[in-house]
């Protein structure tokens, strides 16, 4: 059975060119796999977003297919809701164990139901699954989902993620065994049409003084100065790159901005810390600046070529008595000089230098850049700044993070994403296990300004050590458990749980320059507040991300991690947010298929981020991923159906 397929995959393809992620036959015919449109209609009210994806199945067979569907959503995304809609009636998914609903979708396959289930593979990529689906019958899933709107810069920075990079996952652990993945998506070769439409409704609260998208042309009508509506020009897009919009308000918002939700049961009540635009020089503090950049094959181009202008603009911003280290990595590491050198004319020269030298090409181990960012000692009296420079295309995420958090010490740890589909969820999480910030940047943008801003950022943290008080204020649960520093342009935001309403002072403490500071604000709890109805959805969010971070520190103890488990099944369960162990599932329990044992899986095509090089696909696949089982399983025997071979890309 091996040869058989290994001999079909080297067949190689008609003259004709076939549709775009198309499977083709020996003779030239091209077989479909199942296709998809999207419609996502988000609303921002103030900072928060609440967004429905509505996800179009098609089958263009003559004969019933179960389609798989990997797709992204935000890291931070509280993904609440999803219902199932097949032309007869309309199903409303509910929340289960992981394991309950994956048993219960199977059932419906064995029975010849048509079912929808929902999964996470990790908080920025999901799995749609699709059972039945009817040639000529349209299948509608819908989703909803909620989550904060950051402010970058003083700019908010509203995105919807379109397109999933692929992902490197080193063959072995610590000399273990081949890590087996989830389900990667299958790559279209040269992309697909556009599917999917836009919209967002923008309500502000206060007048808008400036709007744009970076990453597509857009129609902005005004219905006011506080709300706008956005859509791209074309009626539809590709789903090659993120739609991103930014925005920029009149008003100066206070230090600590307060809101509040509160419906039927106990409220939910946000503090967003913002820092100044700009503050007074901090105490000089010698630093050892470390630069890891990454040179693996899917950086080729423009994402390294941005990403040494980055770090060439950055060593303009460093001081005499710093240190400055270059660490590359991609299928090893090594450094510039092998140890720390001052940050004198002459090291900056050579520093430069030994940038021009640097090629995109090979695998992604981070954990060989992370291990040497950190292998020499300290000196004395630094502060060690870790900038990594990446587009997080890797599969064991988790893995890089415990180690980041067991070797970072008191270093102050900054990502920078480049790309069209930079992995959000490996980048912020850096920023927040090193205790610095996250920057995306799209290869077009204007890397001077934003590098400029990151080195503000890298001067100091404007609050540090951030705690607060609450008083007597009849809050609780509150998250994140630990508060992070306050960079220049860079909000925090807590939530936490209330039951009593009231006005209430509390107090918040940190240190400004090395000094201790005590910042009083006014804590309004209302009792009826319906408007922000996605703050406890987006508390419910961090409860499971605060568990998560926990969970997934290497060397827990296996029964704090059985308890950390039950704990974020429990929270989803109850405010009903997807998390890594359940499931949304929706089940129609009239049988369409009378043989459903003769049904076959397939993947649903995706296209490939704008400008990632073919190199970063292997053969055609996630990274050095082989597709699951399930999936090999029925592209083999559509294989022996019709002597079919995956169209590759022509620069695999």
């Amino acid at each position: 059975m091996r040869s058989l397929l290994l001999l079909l995959l080297a067949l190689p393809a008609a003259a004709a060119p076939p549709p775009d992620g198309a499977l083709v036959d020996v003779a030239g015919v091209p077989t479909p796999l199942p296709l998809l449109g999207a419609d996502i209609t988000a609303r921002v009210q103030g900072d928060l977003a609440t967004v429905e994806v509505v996800q179009t199945f098609h089958n263009p067979h003559d004969q019933p297919v179960h389609a798989r569907y990997v797709f992204p959503l935000p890291a931070d995304a509280a993904v609440y809701a999803m219902t199932f809609e097949n032309g007869r009636r309309v199903i409303e998914g509910e929340v289960r164990r992981k394991q309950e609903a994956e048993q219960a979708f199977a059932q419906a396959k064995a029975k010849g139901q048509q079912a929808a289930l929902l999964t996470q593979q990790r908080p920025n990529v999901f799995t749609q699954q699709v059972a039945h689906l009817l040639p000529g019958e349209p299948l509608k899933v819908t989703l909803r989902y909620a989550h904060p709107v950051p402010r970058v810069d003083g700019d908010y920075r509203f995105h919807v993620p379109l397109v999933i990079g692929p992902r490197y996952t080193p063959p072995a652990i610590d000399g273990g065994a081949p890590v087996a993945g989830p389900p990667q998506p299958v790559f279209a070769a040269g992309g697909l049409d556009p599917r999917v439409r836009v919209t967002l409704h923008l309500d502000a609260g206060t007048p808008i003084t400036w709007i744009d998208s970076p990453s597509h042309a857009v129609d902005v009508r005004s219905d006011g100065p506080e709300r706008r509506v956005i859509t791209p020009i074309a009626p539809k897009v590709k789903d090659d790159q993120d739609f991103e919009v930014r925005y920029r308000l009149a008003a100066e918002q206070a230090a600590i901005g307060v809101t509040a939700y509160r419906g039927v049961d106990d409220g939910v009540v946000s503090l967003l810390i913002e820092p100044p635009r700009a503050a007074a020089p901090a105490d000089i503090t010698p630093r050892e600046v470390v630069f890891v950049l990454d040179c693996s094959g899917s950086m080729a181009g423009v994402p390294l070529e941005a990403s040494k202008r980055f770090v060439r603009q950055m060593m303009d911003g460093l001081r005499p008595t710093d240190r400055v280290r270059i660490v590359r990595f991609s299928s090893d590491a090594d450094e510039l000089k092998g140890v720390p050198v001052p940050a004198t004319p002459e090291n900056l020269r050579y520093a430069r230098a030994y940038l021009d030298t640097l090629r995109g090409g090979g695998g992604t181990e981070m954990t060989a850049g992370v291990e040497a960012a950190f292998a020499p000692p300290l000196p004395d009296g630094h502060l060690r700044i870790v900038v990594f420079l990446t587009d997080g295309y890797i599969g064991n995420e988790n893995a890089v993070l415990g180690l980041l958090d067991r070797l970072r010490g008191d270093a102050r740890l900054f990502a920078l994403g480049i790309g069209n589909a930079t992995n959000r969820y490996l980048l912020e999480g850096m920023g927040r296990v090193g205790r610095g910030t996250a920057t995306i940047v799209r290869p077009d943008e204007d890397v001077e300004y934003a590098a400029d801003r990151l080195v503000e950022a890298l001067a100091a943290p404007y609050l540090t050590d951030v705690t607060i008080d609450w008083g007597k204020a009849p809050v609780r649960e509150a998250t994140p458990a630990e508060v992070p520093d306050v960079f220049l342009g860079r909000s925090v935001r807590v939530l936490a749980r209330y039951g009593r309403p009231g006005r209430y002072p509390i107090t918040v403490r940190g240190e400004v320059g090395g000094k201790r500071v005590a910042l009083p604000v006014t804590l309004d709890l209302p009792a009826h507040a319906p408007t922000a109805e996605a703050l406890p959805l987006t508390w419910a969010r961090q409860q499971i991300a605060d568990r998560m971070h926990t969970y997934d520190r290497p060397g827990q103890r296996e029964d704090l991690r059985d308890a950390l488990k039950e704990e974020v099944v429990a929270l989803s369960l109850k405010h009903r947010v997807l998390s890594r162990w359940t499931a949304f599932l929706a089940i129609d329990k009239t049988p369409v298929v009378d043989a459903p044992g003769a049904v076959t899986e397939q993947p649903v095509p995706v296209s490939p981020p704008e400008g990632v090089p073919g190199s970063a696909y292997g053969n055609g696949f996630a990274g050095h991923a082989a597709p699951e089982p399930a999936t090999w399983a029925a592209l083999l025997l559509l294989a022996l159906m019709g002597g079919v071979v995956l169209r590759r890309r022509a620069d695999a």
